[in-house]
């Protein structure tokens, strides 16, 4: 050896080498060295942290795994340790997080660079992270989010054993062993044996962080270590619910993406009138940065027809007017737009109204649509501003929702058929979460043999109710089984959903249009829920001057009912509804309404001077 080579020498066998596991050296004295941080060279070669950890590229899948450590026997010790099975992923990837350490923080940077396009999660307001979602390959699935990205989760343990391959020495330690090679073989030098002995121990160094290293990568497939990346992982994944489905004209179908297109109609015929057209432009495939939760149940098919479902509706709703009025309003599924109506759809029975539901909750999807326990829309009371609303979470993303059927005469909590219409921001919260808060678009239909019960009789409720009667009653011999029948009809599956397409591109041109019989139908639904309107209307007059005694217009009212088979409310409900309608006079013993007059009221067996009574 050269006289400048042994110096070199001698200068690292100056300088201890700190192994990484914080044992020093051997030192020719014996003497110990504290343990000092390890050097970014013994992380990883490539000796920085990874770039753009939050957006990772495809994920090739044509890594190999790991090989025994360098310098060691190819065995892991005692214990029979090796690396997992499960490795794979993008080897630069993995290059760039042997840099990070073992840690669950940590491991949730892996979890983001290793399948950091393909999870997120929707913000939670009063919690640092939320629900998790993930791209399932056509769109966000946040029903099977949280399953979705555990899965993933548990991958991390066997990049992470990959990793070992990519770790290195330090600096110090790549010297020493580069002084040890600068010996010849049979070199017994005192500074060649020391030389040897530094490199040995940089090697075995080196051996135990990649030992360490396929510890932590089994211990990593831990229940425990993979919640904790879970949640260290959540708020570096935050998005607010606002970002998705941003686009209210685009959906999924399971092979394409379709987006409408709204647009003047230049060859409308009348130039004072501003015309709309839509039109439906359908792209391959799918894309993440559309941001859509939800995908409709069928293929598109622009050539699709559906000869069977046409004929079915034609037999059970023979005015073209209401089929019109329904295929709009049942397009609103596709779309992230609302009509501020919900849809009752009402029938004695045998009508195809519950085949119609369920073909179109199959058409538009579990992820684009939802059912709702009756519960949930039952009811007389308010929920508080606080109350966890389970139920409600659900409509997250949604666009169709059924409420299942209810009984005649249930009442109807009126609150929440406006905040499910009025396209308002939803603020709902499951038990001991965070609120979520996003704009309900979910479009609502309800069913029912009978009339549920709507005891207000403002506009703000009644505006908000369509009513599509389904008034053909099928012949027993023409009956077929209701599965039967839903799966016959099923068969026309992208020929339905072009049906729907054309009632959204209606829709969009010319709004909903409602037909006369379905105005009507709704206004008998109202007549029906308003007794007391229906009674003042037959025999209230205005009648300036003239006064009626609260008991005599009471009874006057009982008459009428038991002349028209109405159910008479208790006289306190009777009295507080007729307030909001006339002036009452409230002072002194007897109260009377004012400038109204008694006409035409029904006599009663049992009030045999009614006529008298009332007209006086």
């Amino acid at each position: 050896m050269s006289a400048e080579g042994e110096a070199r020498v001698r200068a690292i066998l100056a300088n201890p080498v700190v192994l990484s596991d914080g044992r020093p050296s051997p030192r020719g004295s014996g003497e110990k060295v504290a343990a000092q941080p390890p050097d970014e060279g013994a992380r990883a070669d490539a000796g920085r942290e990874p770039a753009d950890i939050g957006v990772a590229d495809p994920h090739p899948a044509g890594f190999a795994g790991c090989p025994s450590p360098a310098g060691g026997e190819g065995s892991f010790g005692d214990e029979g340790e090796g690396p997992p099975s499960d490795v794979g992923g993008d080897p630069a990837i993995v290059r760039e997080c042997a840099s990070l350490d073992q840690s669950d923080t940590d491991n949730a940077k892996r979890l983001i660079a290793h399948f950091g396009r393909d999870i997120a999660v929707v913000a939670r307001d009063g919690k640092p992270g939320g629900d998790w979602i993930s791209w399932e390959g056509r769109f966000w699935d946040y029903a099977c989010g949280p399953s979705l990205v555990t899965r993933a989760a548990q991958k991390i343990g066997g990049r992470i054993a990959a990793e070992a391959e990519f770790l290195g020495f330090s600096a110090e330690e790549r010297r020493a062993v580069a002084a040890a090679d600068a010996f010849s073989a049979d070199d017994k030098s005192p500074i060649a044996v020391a030389a040897r002995f530094a490199a040995k121990a940089a090697r075995d160094a080196l051996t135990r962080r990649k030992l360490a290293r396929w510890r932590f990568a089994v211990s990593s497939k831990n229940s425990a270590r993979i919640k904790s990346m879970l949640e260290m992982a959540q708020p570096l994944t935050r998005k607010p619910s606002a970002d998705f489905n941003k686009d209210p004209l685009k959906f999924a179908a399971k092979n394409a993406t379709i987006a409408f297109r709204v647009e003047d109609d230049w060859e409308c015929p009348d130039p004072d009138v501003v015309r709309k057209i839509a039109r439906a432009e359908a792209r391959a495939g799918h894309d993440r940065e559309d941001f859509l939760t939800g995908l409709v149940g069928s293929d598109y098919d622009p050539d699709a027809k559906a000869p069977k479902f046409f004929t079915f509706l034609e037999r059970c709703l023979p005015d073209p007017a209401v089929r019109r009025t329904l295929q709009s309003y049942s397009a609103m599924g596709l779309l992230g737009l609302l009509a501020q109506k919900l849809c009752f759809h009402y029938g004695a029975g045998a009508n195809g109204k519950s085949v119609f539901l369920a073909v179109l909750a199959a058409v538009i999807g579990p992820s684009l649509g939802v059912s709702l326990p009756k519960e949930t829309i039952m009811g007389t009371g308010e929920r508080g501003a606080g109350q966890a609303s389970p139920d409600l979470v659900r409509l997250f993303g949604k666009r169709f929702v059924r409420i299942d059927e209810l009984k005649e005469g249930e009442a109807v909590r009126e609150d929440l058929v406006k905040r499910l219409t009025g396209g308002d921001t939803l603020v709902v919260r499951d038990l001991f979460q965070g609120y979520l808060e996003f704009p309900n678009v979910a479009t609502p239909h309800m069913v029912g043999n009978g009339y549920p019960r709507i005891d207000g009789t403002d506009l703000g409720i009644w505006r908000r109710m369509l009513v599509i009667h389904w008034g053909v009653t099928i012949p027993e011999a023409e009956r077929k089984p209701f599965d039967a029948l839903v799966a016959e009809l099923l068969s026309e599956r992208a020929g339905i959903l072009n049906w729907l397409i054309g009632g959204a591109q209606d829709f969009l041109g010319q709004g909903l249009v409602v037909a006369e019989a379905c105005a009507a139908a709704t206004q008998e639904f109202r007549e029906d829920m308003d007794p007391i309107g229906r009674f003042v209307e037959a025999c209230v007059a205005a009648a300036p001057g003239e006064r009626v005694q609260a008991r005599v217009m009471y009874e006057a009212f009982k008459s009428w009912a038991m002349a028209n088979a109405v159910a008479v409310f208790h006289e306190n409900r009777f009295g507080r509804d007729m307030k909001r309608r006339f002036k009452r006079d409230d002072r002194g013993h007897t109260r009377a309404y004012l400038d109204v007059a008694l006409h035409d009221v029904p006599a009663r067996p049992d009030l045999p001077d009614a006529n008298e009574r009332f007209s006086s």
